[in-house]
């Protein structure tokens, strides 16, 4: 998969996922992992001069976005499925299918490593 467009601008994880504070004087990375939205102006305004409300809408929308592409993804996975299991109980050879099951294979596990990243 592409790296999304943070990594592509150089920003780590630990950017937005552990962003730095104040500890006196010394600048410190926050040592616990959590969600950005739980400190917008910490994690996403050093960068993103926007609202708090307009960034956490933001990455709302490009959320529900993306799960709503993966609920298509895995529909059509499993329309493919069914289409698979009709055309065994109709007699077509395993070779016949092997291209299908092939697909239906990879891009499942391509469904499946996608899920493991969102939200």
């Amino acid at each position: 998969m592409e790296p999304g467009l943070h990594a592509r601008s150089g920003v780590a994880c630990a950017d937005c996922h552990m962003p730095y504070m104040r500890d006196g004087a010394s600048k410190v990375s926050d040592h616990w992992v959590r969600s950005p939205l739980l400190n917008i102006n910490r994690a996403c305004q050093v960068c993103h001069l926007f609202p708090k409300e307009e960034m956490a809408a933001r990455v709302d929308r490009i959320q529900q976005r993306n799960f709503d592409l993966l609920q298509r993804a895995a529909k059509a996975l499993m329309d493919q499925m069914d289409a698979i299991i009709a055309m065994q109980a109709a007699g077509v050879l395993h070779e016949d299918l092997a291209e299908s099951l092939a697909l239906q294979r990879a891009l499942s596990g391509v469904w499946t490593l996608s899920r493991l990243k969102i939200r």
